[in-house]
């Protein structure tokens, strides 16, 4: 980019306006997939998916499964609980049920709230070592 006497050009600035566009798509992208993972209760319409089929790992639903019993124990912290189930988390909107699902199965477990909150699950198909 060359600077003269005169200021920027219209070439300078469109190719500056490009990158900050660029950056600020990128920035918007980021957050929305932030937030859409994010499980809040106006997001819950009663565990129904509009025709979309959830295509989740088993570790994936393992990972969801912990993160609910966090944000569950971060709220009941003071009940004494040391173990929550799928079921209650699901109730208590902390976890929706398509995050229990993989192709052609679905998934029920718990998780131990410790440390490290491990999540086991079971299916079908599937189960995690030490269920």
């Amino acid at each position: 980019m060359k600077l003269t006497n005169h200021g920027w050009g219209l070439r300078e600035m469109i190719f500056l306006s490009a990158v900050i566009l660029f950056f600020v798509i990128v920035a918007a992208i980021m957050v929305s997939n932030l937030y859409s993972d994010l499980n809040l209760s106006s997001d819950n319409n009663s565990g129904s998916n509009s025709n979309s089929s959830s295509e989740y790992t088993y570790t994936e639903i393992e990972q969801h499964l912990s993160d609910a019993a966090r944000r569950y124990y971060r709220t009941h912290s003071d009940d004494g609980s040391t173990i929550v189930i799928s079921e209650d988390l699901v109730e208590l909107n902390y976890l929706r049920s398509s995050q229990l699902e993989t192709d052609n199965d679905t998934c029920e477990g718990y998780a131990v709230i410790a440390d490290d909150f491990k999540a086991y699950i079971t299916c079908s198909y599937y189960e995690t070592e030490g269920y």
